[in-house]
C-alpha cells in the first residue's frame, strides 16, 4: 500500500532583524539621552559616546599611512583593546551626550579628513546605566583635556596611576558634577 505523503513541515518563523532584537535597548538608551541632564550620579547625565579613534587622532588624522580611518571592522576590534605600541590604549575617551548637550566631536579642525569628507567619524555608544561602565571611568573634565598625554609606567595603570587622568582628576572625579567642574564629561 502507498503511504500518504508526508505533510509538509511547519514554517519556520523569521529570523530577527537586527534592530528588533535590540529594541529595549534602544529604546533605553533613547530615554537616557532624553532625560538626561547635569548630575552628580553617571546613570543621570545621558549616554557615553566614543569616537571610533583607532588608538588615536593627531591633526595629521588617524595613525594610519594615509591619515584616513581604516576599516570599520578594524576599527570596531580597536575599542577597548590595548595595543602594544600606543601607550594611550588602555583608555578610551568619551563625550557626554544627551538632549541639552548633543554635541559630538567634529573633526572641522583636520584639513586631511574634512578634504576626504569625514565631516563626522564613527562613534560607539555606551550605556551609563550599566554596571561595567560605571565601575570603569577613572577621571572626568569639563573638555577635552589631551588625556593621550597621561600615560603609567604600565598600561593600565596602577593604585598610583590612573591612565588617562593627571595629577587632578581624581579631584574632578570626587566633585563630578559639584559646580561646573565635570557636569557635562567624564
Amino acid at each position: 500500500p502507498l503511504l500518504p505523503p508526508k505533510p509538509p513541515s511547519p514554517l519556520k518563523p523569521p529570523p530577527l532583524r537586527f534592530w528588533d532584537r535590540n529594541v529595549a535597548l534602544a529604546a533605553r538608551l533613547n530615554k537616557q539621552w532624553f532625560d538626561g541632564r547635569p548630575s552628580n550620579f553617571l546613570a543621570d547625565v545621558g549616554v557615553l559616546a566614543h569616537i571610533m579613534d583607532g588608538g588615536g587622532i593627531t591633526m595629521d588624522g588617524y595613525h594610519t599611512p594615509n591619515g584616513l580611518p581604516p576599516s570599520g571592522r578594524l576599527l570596531w576590534r580597536l575599542v577597548g583593546s590595548p595595543q602594544p605600541n600606543i601607550t594611550h590604549s588602555d583608555r578610551v575617551s568619551l563625550s557626554v551626550l544627551n538632549k541639552m548637550m548633543p554635541y559630538l566631536y567634529r573633526p572641522c579642525n583636520l584639513p586631511k579628513l574634512i578634504k576626504a569628507g569625514f565631516l563626522s567619524l564613527p562613534f560607539v555608544v555606551l550605556d551609563t546605566a550599566a554596571p561595567a561602565v560605571q565601575s570603569r571611568y577613572s577621571c572626568c573634565y569639563p573638555s577635552d583635556s589631551g588625556t593621550s598625554k597621561f600615560s603609567c609606567p604600565s598600561q593600565g595603570g596602577d593604585p598610583w596611576c590612573k591612565p588617562g587622568c593627571n595629577s587632578g582628576a581624581e579631584a574632578y572625579r570626587q566633585n563630578c558634577g559639584l559646580g561646573q567642574s565635570c557636569r557635562y564629561g567624564f
